[in-house]
């Protein structure tokens, strides 16, 4: 097949994509979207050395359908399919803000804000005109900054948490010991000194009558 005619039978299923785009079936857009890549940008484009060079015209179209894909597919929440769909539009034209733009719509729906902010700071290198993407790294950015912030606090109250448990334990071990762990040492070392205290007391009153007793005598 020339390359003429995967052009028209190509372009011909990205318009009808763009139809069903349009009607908000992002599902059938996603199919048609697929079905014009398989003709617009087979795999040999992708061989290299001894793969046939695509035409202007022709790189044009594959990277417009793949940038309608990634988007088809963000419309539908497929992460995934939508960042490779992304990928490879970049691939065909690495400065295109739409499909840089929609990578990172992709990654933050992904929950990967680190990887949208990436996108983003090159969409906007490339373009630093473009107030859409301009806003959009300060949105991302600032939700970055929040995580971090929450994550913090996070981190701060399981410390804090972890440090009243400690107290709790130091405090109720000091006030309320239990019968069974009452500390007994002082009276184990109490014990011989009131022995002692007896004994001479004894020796102190058979002393005291023995005296007595040779006075009586």
């Amino acid at each position: 097949m020339t390359e003429q005619e995967r052009v028209r039978i190509g372009d011909r299923k990205r318009k009808i994509g763009n139809d069903h785009f349009a009607r908000y079936d992002y599902e059938r857009a996603s199919r048609n979207y697929r079905g014009a890549c398989k003709f617009l940008d087979p795999p040999s484009y992708k061989l290299g050395e001894g793969a046939a060079p695509a035409s202007p015209e022709l790189k044009e179209l594959q990277m417009k359908t793949w940038c309608n894909l990634a988007f088809s597919e963000l419309k539908q929440e497929k992460c995934d399919p939508g960042i490779v769909a992304a990928n490879r539009a970049l691939e065909i034209e690495p400065t295109s803000t739409k499909a840089l733009y929609r990578k990172g719509k992709l990654y933050e729906l992904k929950g990967e804000l680190e990887e949208a902010e990436k996108a983003l700071k090159v969409a906007v290198k490339v373009d630093p005109e473009s107030q859409g993407c301009k806003q959009y790294l300060a949105e991302i950015s600032k939700k970055i900054a929040n995580q971090k912030k929450q994550q913090q606090r996070m981190y701060k109250k399981m410390f804090n948490l972890e440090e009243e448990k400690k107290a709790a334990e130091a405090a109720k071990a000091g006030t309320t010991p239990t019968e069974k762990g009452r500390d007994t040492s002082w009276m184990e070392s109490a014990i011989p000194m009131v022995a002692g205290a007896v004994a001479v007391g004894a020796f102190a009153v058979a002393a005291y009558n023995g005296i007595r007793g040779v006075a009586s005598w």
